[in-house]
């Protein structure tokens, strides 16, 4: 069952929030995004570094979300991180769409369009929770077996963890005790290490930025 979900799919499971029917989590588009980034690496059309994310190969593929990430390079051979690869306007709703309407078709969510005033937005429900519940069953088993771990595991346990969102299938004990794995798990990827450490990057940038605005606000 869980060999059958991207790694996209994966994080939507973790981040629905059932209450709101939205997608939680101030950085979980960029862990789509370095989602599809690493699904497209897999299949020799990306190469991914500490930095950079090169482009390899344009073609277009099956994934109709993943070519919208394609798409971002534009005319460009390389960008400076996957942040830079997220769909804007129109087509970053067409990517969520995309990204979720798998959940959907398989009766594992369903979608309903709330309309307010001026504005609509989707909602989901989950329909079938055993795949949420078998993502993190998943995790879990992966951090206490000693064995090899598939890169696509390797790849979601470090997107959280540098995202700061282990909490989603992790408790705050599990997490500390887990912390030397985690990090062997990460380090012993090279495609894991390096989408880790660019959305570290980005979220450390956003972090100085806001100490910025703080700062001014109190000098002024």
């Amino acid at each position: 069952m869980i060999s059958r979900l991207s790694l996209a799919e994966r994080i939507l499971l973790l981040t629905l929030n059932e209450r709101s029917g939205q997608i939680d989590g101030a950085y979980t588009p960029l862990l789509l995004a370095a989602a599809n980034v690493a699904e497209l690496a897999a299949q020799g059309r990306v190469r991914v570094d500490e930095t950079t994310v090169f482009l390899l190969d344009s073609q277009p593929t099956e994934d109709p979300a993943a070519n919208l990430i394609l798409a971002g390079f534009g005319k460009r051979r390389t960008v400076t991180n996957v942040l830079s690869l997220l769909p804007h306007g129109r087509d970053r709703k067409r990517w969520e769409s995309l990204l979720t309407s798998g959940l959907v078709v398989r009766g594992v969510w369903a979608s309903e369009t709330e309309r307010r005033f001026f504005s609509e937005r989707t909602v989901y429900a989950t329909i079938d929770p055993e795949y949420a519940n078998g993502v993190r069953a998943d995790l879990q088993k992966t951090l206490e077996s000693r064995q090899s771990i598939p890169e696509p595991s390797a790849v979601l346990i470090a997107l959280l963890n540098a995202t700061r969102r282990t909490d989603l299938f992790l408790t705050p004990k599990e997490s500390r005790f887990f912390a030397d794995r985690i990090g062997a798990i990460v380090s012993g990827s090279p495609l894991a290490f390096a989408l880790s450490r660019q959305i570290e990057a980005v979220i450390a940038s956003d972090d100085a930025a806001a100490t910025a605005a703080v700062t001014a606000a109190i000098s002024g």
